[in-house]
């Protein structure tokens, strides 16, 4: 009979406080990020103009990638999500002072860059806190539950009145409410994170295929989730309608990623991104060239949602996981960092592209785009298989399920080792130039 210690106890909780203070955050994000672009449609504001506060958030979840991990080394994990998380309120909160796209995009950004900075916090207390053999299990229970308040929020913003501050202060209160769990969590703070290099030209050496598919999925999934909600409503569905299609699309990540993301274990991972970029482009073309509200409606519309928002997470995932196989040990830390760098990139270009689309042509035009970039990917990836073997099946990292809306979220094994083998060396550093090291450090 296996004995469970108490430190074993304890780890286990802390766990649950970790992951119950991010389930509390989802909500509010996925609140925040349907709200926003909806209520500036309905305010009267044009695509371009939206598509700038859209921007905005993905330009801070890039900042955050070059700034955020400082700030965290600097202040420790539980500072870090206490103040972070309070900027985020404060920032929603702020949003409410007037309607304005130049207060509402220094909002977003914001908030973008304190997204990066909680993910940085909260990922690498999650790894230092979980046993190896129950990691895996601890970021699958972890993702399952942010992509679900991802979607709880988008369905409450559909039962609000839009006209009132109640958007902004329920998504404030997610925010700030979720210090609660992080701040009384039994466990120590782990040690500071190291500051990942970052090497855009040497990730791309490493996977070609991974670097262009992170940045495809940066495009494709931050203009579905930000520029979306606007296609909707030119299409003629009410904000009700649309909260519940941006609250259901987030469960094709669950019914499509999940499985895709094991297939590709056990079988040729190109082929896998094949088969979703397939799955991307065939649901954007029905969109872009169908009237499915008058076809099938609201229900129609969802299901397309749902596999078009399951097959463009998995281009990151997926491609990820693919480039790892390719890396050499030491390079899956900067690697990890590049690609995130990476999908940030597309993160930004997508939007922008995709709000001048809606306002100069055809609503439809947006999934002409999205069509477009993933079939050029399918392209690329069958061009990209003549020119490469598979790795050897021993060197192949096992996949591990993660929203590309927030890449940050969890990195492959390797990763995690490189990250500890890191932190030891500091403290070995530290202990050797005489510094007490202390096992819960002031925080």
């Amino acid at each position: 009979m296996t004995m469970i210690s108490d430190d074993d106890v304890d780890q286990q909780k802390a766990t649950w406080w970790v992951i119950g203070g991010m389930s509390l955050i989802a909500p509010g994000a996925g609140l925040m990020a349907t709200f926003t672009p909806t209520r500036l449609k309905l305010l009267g504001f044009g695509e371009g103009e939206v598509g700038i506060v859209v921007t905005a958030f993905s330009i801070g979840l890039l900042l955050g990638c070059f700034f955020a991990g400082r700030l965290v080394r600097r202040i420790g994990h539980i500072r870090a999500l206490a103040f972070f998380c309070s900027l985020a309120g404060l920032s929603i909160l702020a949003m409410s002072a007037a309607p304005s796209v130049p207060l509402w995009a220094l909002a977003r950004l914001a908030t973008g860059f304190a997204s990066t900075a909680i993910f940085i916090a909260s990922q690498s207390w999650l790894n230092e806190i979980s046993p190896s053999d129950q990691r895996g299990r601890v970021l699958s229970v972890f993702y399952v539950i942010y992509v679900i308040g991802i979607g709880l929020g988008s369905l409450i913003m559909s039962r609000l009145d839009l006209d009132t501050a109640s958007a902004f202060v329920l998504g404030a209160t997610f925010y700030v409410t979720a210090i609660i769990p992080f701040v009384f969590t039994p466990a120590p703070t782990p040690p500071p994170p190291e500051q990942a290099g970052m090497d855009l030209r040497g990730a791309f050496r490493i996977s070609p295929l991974g670097f262009v598919g992170s940045a495809a999925a940066g495009a494709l999934t931050m203009t579905f989730y930000g520029v979306g909600p606007v296609y909707a409503l030119l299409e003629g569905f009410d904000k009700q309608q649309v909260g519940i299609l941006m609250a259901i699309a987030p469960l094709g990540n669950l019914a499509l990623q999940l499985p895709m993301g094991l297939w590709s274990d056990k079988y040729d991972r190109r082929r896998i991104l094949v088969l979703a970029a397939v799955l991307t482009t065939a649901s954007a073309l029905i969109v872009g060239l169908l009237d499915l509200s008058m076809l099938g409606g609201l229900f129609l519309v969802a299901a397309v949602f749902m596999i078009m928002a399951g097959s463009m997470e998995t281009l990151y995932s997926v491609g990820a996981a693919h480039a790892n196989d390719h890396a050499r040990p030491g390079q899956h830390v900067s690697l990890a960092s590049s690609l995130i760098l990476a999908w940030s990139i597309g993160a930004i270009a997508g939007p922008a592209v995709g709000s001048l689309l809606l306002e100069n042509f055809d609503p439809g035009a947006l999934f002409l785009m999205f069509a477009a970039t993933s079939g050029l990917f399918v392209l690329y990836t069958f061009w990209r298989m003549t020119r490469r073997a598979l790795p050897p099946q021993e060197t192949q990292e096992d996949f591990v399920a993660v929203s590309a809306t927030a890449p940050i979220q969890a990195q492959p094994e390797a990763y995690v080792e490189e990250m500890a083998d890191m932190m030891e060396e500091v403290e070995i550093a530290a202990t050797s130039d005489g510094l007490q090291k202390k096992d819960d450090p002031p925080h």
